[in-house]
């Protein structure tokens, strides 16, 4: 009778052992490779994973005695959740609020005093910018040639000058040459005038030498066809007033960049945040990731920190 016993507790431990799921920390036979794929296809990326999870922990025994109790069933259906796009989406979407509130914060203390600010260099800039007082146009070429034997003696080209404000007192530009079919700067040039000025007016300057003889050679419409010239004002003299473009660049390009808007849009108040006043706003992606984190955890606290030591997690090395 007490042998029936033993035998009956025997074949119980062994139908147990059998049934048990196997634990991550185990090594998986090629039959149980098998079996478990046959059951989940799912299963052939869990099963990499793991194997290389528990590959890079296997020498910390105390570590590896912390997951013995997580079975491959239990990190595949972790897994699954983890992935599913409802899941995602709802944390996307709760990032999405709590992202919002922090910005809203941001703005509140700050859209004030960049909205005055803001509009006080606006002003500053389109009052001293010599861009906007005078336009340049190329409009030709002059050549002059030697009378002896009809070689070229000299090219200028012909810049109009047009005043946008009124009267001009002096003013100067820089300018650059492309070929329209390569787009290189091939050469570049200074000019400056003092003359007054309150109309459109034509000035000579000496063409750049690396360009001289293409342009010698060609008339203002052919070059004009095969060329851009590229314009900057640097400086104007106005009413008695010199403004330049040096001046500009006090001017931070937090908030230049945005000159050209009719108002400012909410990420760009929030860049004018974070770049010209250098407060933090936390990312949106670092949001997500925490909110990621907290929700991984109350799926399985014990697969999420197996995650977190496999080197093929996308996760591991920002989330912990």
């Amino acid at each position: 009778m007490h042998g029936k016993i033993l035998l009956i507790l025997l074949i119980l431990q062994l139908f147990i052992n059998c049934s048990k799921p196997i634990s991550v920390t185990q090594q998986l036979k090629p039959d149980e490779v098998k079996t478990l794929i046959s059951q989940d296809t799912l299963y052939e990326d869990v099963i990499l994973e793991v194997d290389n999870t528990r590959k890079s922990i296997s020498d910390n025994i105390v570590l590896m005695s912390k997951f013995t109790d997580l079975s491959y069933p239990q990190y595949l259906e972790y897994k699954k959740s983890t992935l599913d796009t409802t899941f995602m989406r709802n944390i996307q979407s709760f990032t999405d609020s709590l992202h919002g509130l922090e910005v809203d914060m941001k703005l509140s203390m700050y859209k004030t005093k960049i909205d005055s600010e803001f509009n006080a260099l606006r002003k500053k800039y389109d009052s001293e910018n010599p861009d906007n007082y005078f336009r340049v146009n190329f409009e030709g070429t002059d050549v002059e040639y030697y009378e002896y034997n009809s070689g070229v003696k000299s090219v200028t080209t012909l810049f109009k000058i047009t005043p946008l404000k009124g009267k001009l007192e002096g003013g100067a530009f820089h300018y650059e040459i492309s070929p329209k079919v390569t787009g290189k700067v091939v050469a570049s040039g200074g000019c400056r005038w003092s003359q007054e000025t309150a109309k459109s007016t034509t000035y000579r300057w000496e063409a750049p030498y690396e360009v001289e003889k293409e342009l010698g050679a060609q008339s203002g419409e052919r070059i004009q066809n095969a060329y851009d010239f590229t314009f900057s004002n640097t400086s104007v003299r106005y009413y008695g007033k010199t403004y330049t473009a040096l001046d500009l660049f006090d001017i931070p390009i937090a908030m230049r960049m945005y000159f050209k808007n009719d108002s400012l849009e909410r990420y760009q108040y929030r860049y004018i945040i974070q770049n010209y006043y250098n407060v933090e706003i936390v990312d949106w992606i670092n949001i997500f990731q925490i909110e990621l984190s907290k929700e991984k955890k109350k799926l399985n606290l014990l697969a999420y920190e197996f995650e977190s030591h496999s080197p093929d997690s996308v996760f591991n090395k920002t989330i912990k």
